[in-house]
Order: structure tokens, then C-alpha cells, then sequence
């Protein structure tokens, strides 16, 4: 097939096909389409030119198109089944031919597609269906995956849960099926089955063993099919792969022991049928010299005689136990029953023979024949046995090393209500042991009474119906009652046992939500106090106006305010002198008399510690008044007197200057100080700092300044520590929290944040337009901050399914500025794109060389922007009006900062954006930056 589609030759070559011929952009919109396309579905070629091919496929075939492209671009060549939109209604099913060419010297798609019969409708639904079943598998994680191989065997498709089956990466496992095969003897069949379905022949599922990326073996379920081209042809063979390994492993160990116990009914029904020979003991008797008379050994196998003989005979160690030898209980009991004549009966003993360890039941007894004396001895094989009681040993207690190593407690009980087990997680919450509980009536013993003490019916109970009704439940919030009658609040779960079909139990199993509720209710109680800060601060934000003409008034409403909202006892604003040699009280608010007052004045000379501190610390927090030793030339004159207890100071700054303090106490009883408390006293001080600057500026244009400061110093520290402890939170309460709260928390973060940053844009615009920002003069390329910026942007627009697509062209000049305000301005741009793009678009963003500078773009396939807000969008607080609701709501802050940023450099910005087309964004850097005219 021709790589490129042009001249005006091969034009009419192309529209003289029968073939409908279509040429297509990497970006989805249609290049070209010959005279057949116009004739058979209708459209003009100017009605189809410059379409988007999403629109021009019919359903469901142009949701298949992002993958058949990305499908294209590594194959370079793709045959395909799929219906096109006739103009009149209708469609037109074609199978299609797609080569990647070029046009023009970009990338394309060419496509020539013939209608496919009425018949072959169904191998189109198929391929769906096959698709469709292909996202199905892929979502499986841990024990499917889903391949593909092409007729030679080597894999080109394999699902992503590839890795958490046999440990292998995709690109990894891409060879010749093979080379991960074990040596198996089943692998041989394995490989007969693939060259089956590569016939053609369907297979039935079978089994084969691979070798896993970490060592060792996996066994595999296949079920596989063949897949053909058009013409009937097997290309390929798609299939499943189900991880059994777990599932084999089970089946041998129960094969291992149905042999075991096949053998062992065999050997004792053979030896029941026999008096003697085939006795199920083994029987030696031996004379005064330990001679063999007589023995059954003959239908006995594993040198269990022999060992017995050379034990009984050793000198020395010769038998083979060493240091044992002769000190055993075999060799004891031998010679106990000869010397003393007692008899010995079912003596448990061991000895090590040819074929391994055996164990055995011993009994001796001396005989007397004819006047001869004859030792009998009675060996019973117990190493079956022995095995089993081992293996049952051992589940027994693997069964109990998992109950307790559960975390939750854990209680069975009959179908009567007794208990018949409780881990150790469940005796140390409740403080009963199991002994204690043993066959004792569950509901009775932890579950009788309500929180409030009166008594819980039985019938109400969900433990009850798990074994009366067969009723599953689970309860949040549950009190249970421990040993020492205090209540444990949990939250449980109660589900039937079965035996037989029948309802033989329930189980139940319970955490601990104590700990949980504790974090819920402190933190309800500081989402209330953020609350009531927020509340203050925002009523002195009203009053913010009045504070230029009012100073007094607003320190006295600044002091009620917090006093009101900290629960202090007494705050007070307090002002230094010109030479801080003393410290007045301006305004002064005692809570329980509520009454104002301007307050009493401090001397430097009668407390100068306290007066040094002030000069040195910004926040005092004293949580003990009467003992802390920064504060004791304060106990006598003022501390004692009023019976202070904790005192909270915070620095009123005036520029680059303390103006004084305000200060919080508290009566009585000593009582810390929290963050949250510190954070709002601090934004009062701030308050008060900006009442002063307030009432100092005469003109209009100094209340931009009073705004600015406010903001910084109202919110700034409040909402770090709110985002801190947001975080905090958040991380430390991962997974206890209920639904409602975790959705408050996420709230809270996402709007402190939010409110961050609007603070952070008003306070970087206010600097740009008075030129308070030093650029930095670093040198960087403009593809590398490009990248960058993208790579910051990207997992916000894949969370949005969003795609961004960064490239610049290699040879772009070096530009020299501030590389992170200019990212800054690519990122702002970029989430602007994210959150108007249209759902599953790609937003393009580049950078190219213009004339003395280099132009950056951003492009998204969005709503157009109207032709009067071209302009508008970059002043502050600027935002298209648009009635209809929108999942992301902007402060019109970002793009009058990209607008400044990119001024500073002396560069400019601006918007392309034509209807239904949606909006470009471009600014120019220039290469000199001395062009901005600051520094």
C-alpha cells in the first residue's frame, strides 16, 4: 500500500475506486475521502472534511476508536470490522483496512473499506463481544489473565494482571509461550493443544505448569480459542489463563492422603484375615539367648524386625542409636521382663530403620514352654497414627495461631446461644477467659442490658437471630459488656454456622470502636471550635471598614470577639510607647462582668524580664501562670491579684515594628492553650496590627494594602494549621473514620486548601502590580519547564480521564528568567484546561519559536470563550458569566496572574477561541528579558 496520499493524480486514482477510501489525523478529524465515501453514505465532501471520525462511526464502534488507534500505532497495520453513519440514517457495515502513511508530512491513518454481507454481521459482534470479554478479564486481579499469541506462538497481547499471576511485567512476558514452560510432562500436551487451536480446532480447558518471575512454579487453567482473519484464516489464538496452583496443590495433598489411608485399610484388612501370619502386631518370639523361635516378620516390610533384633543384641552401639544404644526403652523393657518376669504392655517406643523412623506400641512377656522359658514380643506399628495425630497437631494449632492473630474478636456459639469458643482477641477485650464463658448463654453473659442500663429482649438481638433466624447482620456502634461491668462499644457482625444444610451456630465478630469515637468526638468538638473562630473572624471582617474611622471601637469589638470565641476570662490590647519603656492597655474586655475598660499600664523598670520577652518572642504561651518562671515579676502585681491562671500573648506588629500585644488569661484553674486557640488569637492580633495600619492611611488607594494584610494574616496561619491538622488527621485516621465523617474531613481539607491558594494568588498579583517581585535571571530550556509543568499537571486530568499531550520541537532557543513563576503560568493554564476540556478529550500543550522569543500554547476542545471576555479573563476577579452549574468554581485570580508573571518578563498573553472550537492560550517570552523593564 502507498505511504502517502497526494497529487492530484493519484486524487482521481483514488476517487475511481469501488473501495470507499479515508484518510484520517492522528487528532481523529478526516483529511480526505474519495467520491465512493460521498456516494455511499451520503455526505459531501465538504460536510465530511475536518469531522471528527467519532462522529462519523456509528455506535458501538466509535467508543473502540482510542484503542484501535493506540492498537494501529504499534502494529502499523490493523484489520477491522465497523459500521459507518449514512447521512439519510442508517448504516454502512464495511471491513477496514487501516495503515499508518503520512500526509503532508504528519502522521495519519489511511483506511480502505468494503461492505461486509448482511451474513458476516455477526463476526462484527464477535469482535465487539471479544473486546468487551477483554476488558471483562483484564479487571480480574490475582488469579486471571488474558493473552494473546500470534500463529507462532509469541504472545502480542497479555491483560496488566499478568503481573500479579506469574510476576512478569507485560513487555517481559512478550516472547514465544515456551520459554516459560517447565520441563513437566503435562507442558507436552500443553503444546499439542495450542497447535490444535492454531488449526483451527477448538480445545478444552487444560492445564499446564509455568515458571513464576520470582522463582518457583504456578499451575495454569487454559481455556482458549482460535481467531480468524476475513477469509476463514487462523491468525491468532486469544484465551484465559485461571492461576489453580492453590487448587493443585490441594488436589495432590489429597490424593498424598487418600493413598495413605487406602494403604493402611488395605494392610489391616489383610492382616485381619489371618491368626497369626498376618496379625496386625508384630510378632518375634525369642528364647534365653534372644534367639528367633518364631515370627510373623514375613508380612512385615521395613526392617522394623531386624532393627528390633539388632537393638536388643547390641553391645556397644553397634544397633545404630549410639549414645543411646542400650538405655532405650526397647532395650529396658527387655531386659526388665527377663530379669524380673514382669510383663510390659503398650510401651510407646521408636527405632530407626532402613525405610526411616517407625514408631510402635511395645509389649513383652516371658513364657514358659515345656520348662523353657521364651520371650514374647508384641511390636504395634503406630507411625500412620503417629503421621496423622502430627498433621492434626499441627492444623489444630495453625487454626488457632490464625484466631489469634486476628486483630478482632472472635466468638462462636451453639444453636442454643452457648459459647463454644473465643479467641484471645475477644478475652482481652472482655476481660472473661474462655474457660470462664465455656457453654454459658452469649447473650446472658455480655449482651443483656442497653447503654442506658435497661434491659436488652433477646428477640431484639441480632446474635439471637443469626442462629434462631439465619439472619446475617452487621452493627455499628454496639455496647458489650466486660467482666468488670464496663461497657466496650464495638462494632460487630453476626452470621450463622451451618453443618448439613443446618443452622448449627453463629459466629460472631467484633473491633473495638472506643478508640474511634474518642477521635470522632474530639473531632467534632475541634471542627466546632474552627466553627466558632471562623464565625469571629468573619464578624470582624465585617467591621474591617469601620476600623479606619473607629480604631477604639474595633479593638474593643477585637477583644470581645475573642474572648467570646476562646472562652477566655479577661483579653486585653496592649501598646508599647514610643521608647517601649511601657506598655498600656487601649482596650480591655472582662467576660463574666462584660464590661470594657482601657486598663491599667506596665512599667519596663517594674518588669523588665516580662518586657525582654515580649521583645523577644512573638507568641507567649503560658499554660501555668503561677509557676512558670518567665512570668514571676508578674505573680505579685498582677498574676495573684486576679487569680490568673494561663496567659496567651501574641506580638501586634506595625510594619517592621511591635505596636504591642494582646493578651488572653484565664482564671482559676490552669488550662493549655491549643493550636487552634493560638491560630485565632494570632488572627485578632493581626486584626488589631491592621486597624492600626488601617486608621494610619488617608488615602483610597492604601486600603488594597489593608485588604492584602488582612487576608495574610487573618487566614494565612489559621489555615496552615487547619491544613496541617486536616492532614494530620486524615493520615492518622486513615480507614477508622465512618463515611459521614471521612466526607467532612475531605471537605474541610479540600476547601482550606482552596482558600490557601486563593490567599497565596491575591497576595503574588498585589506584588506583581507593585513590582515588589524579584525575578530570578537563571537560565533553562523551554521544553524541559514544558515537560515539567505537564508531569505537575497530569495525574489531576487523568483523575478527570484527561489526557495531556506536551511536545516541543528540539532546537528551541534557551530562554533566561524565572523558571518557576513561568511554570507556575504553564501549570495555571493547564488545570484550566483540565477543568473545561471536555470528558475524555486531550489537551494539547506546546512551545515553538517566534521571532526574538519562544511561544508556549495550551489548547483544550472545550466551550469556546466568548469574543468580549478575550480580554477581560486576565483582570482579577474576572469570570465568564454562565448560569449552568460547574464542578470547578475559580476565584478569576489564576489568569490575572499568568498576565503579570508573563508582563514581567516582558512578554504578553492572550486567547484564541472560535465557537465550538475550544480555546487556546498563548504567551510570548521574549529571549532578552531586559525588555521588561524591571528586575
Amino acid at each position: 500500500m502507498a505511504k502517502t496520499a497526494k497529487g492530484a493524480c493519484e486524487t482521481r486514482m483514488l476517487d475511481s475506486l469501488k473501495d470507499l477510501i479515508l484518510v484520517y489525523g492522528m487528532d481523529g478529524r478526516v483529511l480526505y475521502v474519495n467520491e465512493t465515501v460521498c456516494r455511499v453514505l451520503g455526505w459531501t465532501q465538504a460536510e465530511l472534511l475536518d469531522r471528527k471520525m467519532a462522529d462519523l462511526v456509528a455506535p458501538p464502534y466509535n467508543r473502540l476508536l482510542g484503542a484501535r488507534t493506540s492498537r494501529l500505532k504499534a502494529e502499523g497495520e490493523l484489520v477491522i470490522t465497523t459500521a459507518y453513519k449514512r447521512k439519510g440514517g442508517g448504516v454502512f457495515s464495511a471491513e477496514t483496512r487501516c495503515d499508518v502513511t503520512s500526509m503532508a508530512g504528519k502522521p495519519c491513518v489511511f483506511c480502505i473499506a468494503r461492505g461486509v454481507p448482511s451474513g458476516e454481521k455477526a463476526l462484527s459482534a464477535m469482535d465487539e463481544a471479544r473486546e468487551r470479554y477483554r476488558r471483562l478479564v483484564e479487571g480480574f486481579k490475582g488469579e486471571y489473565f488474558f493473552y494473546q499469541h500470534d500463529a507462532k506462538g509469541v504472545f502480542t497481547y497479555l491483560s496488566p494482571s499478568i503481573k500479579d499471576v506469574l510476576g512478569y511485567t507485560q513487555p517481559r512476558f512478550m516472547k514465544h509461550f515456551s520459554k516459560y514452560l517447565t520441563p513437566n510432562p503435562i507442558n507436552k500436551e500443553a503444546r499439542r493443544y495450542t497447535q490444535e487451536s492454531l488449526r483451527g480446532r477448538a480445545q478444552p480447558p487444560y492445564k499446564l505448569e509455568l515458571f513464576h518471575a520470582k522463582g518457583g512454579r504456578r499451575w495454569l487453567e487454559v481455556f482458549e480459542v482460535p481467531v480468524r482473519d476475513a477469509s476463514g484464516h487462523v491468525v491468532s489464538v486469544e484465551g484465559i489463563a485461571h492461576d489453580i496452583t492453590a487448587r493443585v496443590k490441594a488436589e495432590d495433598e489429597l490424593a498424598s492422603y487418600r493413598s495413605g489411608l487406602e494403604k493402611l485399610v488395605e494392610e489391616r484388612t489383610a492382616e485381619l484375615t489371618a491368626v497369626f501370619d498376618r496379625t496386625p502386631v508384630l510378632i518375634i518370639l525369642l528364647d534365653s539367648g534372644l534367639k528367633v523361635l518364631r515370627t510373623n516378620a514375613a508380612s512385615h516390610s521395613g526392617g522394623l524386625m531386624g532393627a528390633v533384633l539388632r537393638c536388643v543384641n547390641a553391645t556397644g552401639g553397634d544397633c545404630g542409636r549410639g549414645k543411646l544404644c542400650g538405655g532405650c526403652p526397647l532395650r529396658n523393657a527387655v531386659n526388665g521382663t527377663l530379669r524380673t518376669g514382669k510383663p510390659v504392655s503398650r510401651l510407646e517406643a521408636e527405632l530407626e530403620t532402613g525405610s526411616g523412623r517407625v514408631c510402635f506400641l511395645l509389649s513383652t512377656a516371658l513364657i514358659n514352654a515345656g520348662g523353657v522359658k521364651q520371650l514374647l514380643i508384641c511390636l504395634d506399628d503406630i507411625t500412620p497414627l503417629k503421621m496423622a495425630q502430627e498433621s492434626l497437631r499441627k492444623s489444630e494449632e495453625f487454626r488457632r495461631l490464625i484466631l489469634s492473630s486476628v486483630g478482632d474478636g472472635i466468638i462462636g456459639v451453639d444453636g442454643k446461644g452457648r459459647i463454644l469458643f473465643m479467641n484471645e482477641a475477644a478475652q482481652t477485650a472482655l476481660g472473661w477467659t474462655f474457660e470462664e464463658l465455656r457453654g454459658k448463654n452469649l447473650h446472658a453473659v455480655i449482651h443483656s442490658k442497653r447503654p442506658d442500663g435497661r434491659p436488652y429482649p433477646i428477640e431484639d438481638c441480632p446474635m439471637y437471630a443469626a442462629y434462631t433466624a439465619r439472619k446475617e447482620s452487621v452493627v455499628q456502634d454496639e455496647i458489650l459488656w466486660r467482666k468488670d461491668g464496663t461497657g466496650l462499644y464495638v462494632r460487630y457482625s453476626a452470621r450463622p454456622m451451618y453443618a448439613r444444610g443446618e443452622v448449627s451456630g453463629a459466629v460472631v465478630t467484633f473491633s473495638d470502636v472506643t478508640e474511634r469515637r474518642r477521635i470522632e468526638t474530639e473531632l467534632r468538638a475541634t471542627k466546632e471550635r474552627l466553627q466558632t473562630h471562623n464565625a469571629a473572624l468573619a464578624e470582624l471582617g465585617r467591621g474591617r471598614e469601620s476600623a479606619a474611622s473607629d480604631v477604639k471601637g474595633a479593638f474593643r469589638e477585637a477583644v470581645e470577639t475573642a474572648a467570646s470565641a476562646l472562652g477566655a476570662d479577661r483579653v486585653g490590647i496592649w501598646f508599647f510607647n514610643e521608647d517601649h519603656s511601657s506598655l498600656a492597655c487601649g482596650a480591655m474586655y472582662e467576660r463574666a462582668e462584660h464590661a470594657h475598660s482601657e486598663g491599667p499600664a506596665l512599667s519596663a523598670a517594674e518588669f523588665p524580664s516580662f518586657f525582654r520577652l515580649l521583645e523577644r518572642e512573638r507568641m507567649l504561651v503560658i499554660d501555668e501562670a503561677a509557676s512558670d518562671f518567665r512570668v514571676r515579676d508578674l505573680r505579685d502585681a498582677y498574676i495573684r491579684p486576679k487569680n490568673v491562671a494561663s496567659i496567651l500573648c501574641i506580638s501586634i506588629a506595625n510594619g517592621k515594628k511591635t505596636a504591642g500585644v494582646i493578651s488572653a488569661e484565664r482564671f482559676g484553674r490552669p488550662a493549655p492553650w491549643g493550636p487552634d486557640e493560638q491560630n485565632m488569637l494570632g488572627a485578632v492580633a493581626d486584626f488589631a496590627a491592621l486597624a492600626i495600619a488601617s486608621s494610619e492611611r488617608a488615602r483610597l488607594a492604601g486600603m488594597k494594602d489593608f485588604l492584602t494584610h488582612t487576608i495574610v494574616h487573618d487566614l494565612r496561619n489559621p489555615l496552615a494549621s487547619i491544613i496541617a491538622a486536616g492532614q494530620l488527621l486524615a493520615e492518622g485516621l486513615k480507614g477508622r473514620l465512618s463515611a459521614e465523617l471521612r466526607d467532612s474531613l475531605v471537605i474541610l481539607n479540600s476547601m482550606a486548601e482552596e482558600m490557601n491558594g486563593m490567599v497565596s494568588n491575591i497576595l503574588d498579583i498585589n506584588r506583581l502590580e507593585e513590582g515588589h517581585v524579584p525575578l530570578k535571571a537563571e537560565p533553562f530550556a523551554p521544553g524541559r519547564l514544558l515537560r515539567d509543568a505537564a508531569g505537575a499537571v497530569r495525574i489531576a486530568a487523568a483523575h478527570e480521564q484527561k489526557k495531556i499531550k506536551a511536545s516541543a520541537p528540539r532546537g528551541l532557543p534557551e530562554l533566561a528568567g524565572d523558571r518557576d513563576m513561568l511554570r507556575r503560568v504553564l501549570e495555571n493554564l493547564l488545570m484550566n484546561a483540565v477543568k473545561f476540556a471536555a470528558p475524555g478529550s486531550e489537551i494539547e500543550a506546546g512551545a515553538l519559536p517566534a521571532g526574538t522569543g519562544v511561544e508556549f500554547f495550551v489548547k483544550n476542545r472545550g466551550e469556546s470563550i466568548p469574543a468580549e471576555y478575550h480580554s477581560r479573563i486576565f483582570e482579577k476577579f474576572v469570570q465568564i458569566e454562565d448560569p449552568s452549574p460547574r464542578k470547578w468554581a475559580g476565584k478569576g485570580l489564576g489568569l490575572a496572574f499568568c498576565k503579570l508573571a508573563v508582563e514581567a518578563h516582558g512578554g504578553r498573553i492572550w486567547v484564541e477561541s472560535e465557537p465550538g472550537q475550544g480555546a487556546v492560550f498563548r504567551f510570548l517570552v521574549p529571549l532578552n528579558r531586559a525588555a521588561a523593564g524591571g528586575s
